[in-house]
């Protein structure tokens, strides 16, 4: 049976954190995302672990052609990552596929978010 390329586009980034999965949701939607047309990835510390993440982004562009990617980190990480890493993870992620997308928001407990761009 021959390979059917599956698109979808997006790929998010998030926290496993069980306190932030319904502002994600609502995050994702208030960006057009729906369930089954972005591949989501969740670890400990989201984007903050970039490290951790670039073979699974590779794949997601690679496989879905997910050019478009969103990446997250919320306050009271449990796994230490902040806002600095996010900001980073930014930057890291623009230089390591510059032909994509990459679009950052800082999470916050009470169902909040911002985008974050990184300082120069």
């Amino acid at each position: 049976m021959p390979h059917t390329k599956h698109e979808c586009q997006f790929c998010l980034v998030e926290c496993m954190d069980f306190r932030i999965q319904e502002t994600v949701d609502r995050l994702a939607k208030s960006l057009g995302l729906k369930n089954g047309n972005f591949d989501r990835i969740s670890i400990p510390g989201g984007a903050g672990s970039l490290g951790q993440l670039i073979e699974d982004l590779h794949l997601s562009h690679k496989l879905h052609n997910a050019c478009n990617m969103i990446l997250t980190v919320h306050e009271d990480c449990g796994a230490g990552k902040t806002r600095a890493d996010l900001e980073q993870a930014i930057r890291d992620a623009r230089q390591i596929f510059p032909d994509c997308r990459i679009d950052g928001y800082f999470i916050y407990l009470d169902g909040q978010w911002d985008e974050v761009e990184p300082k120069k």
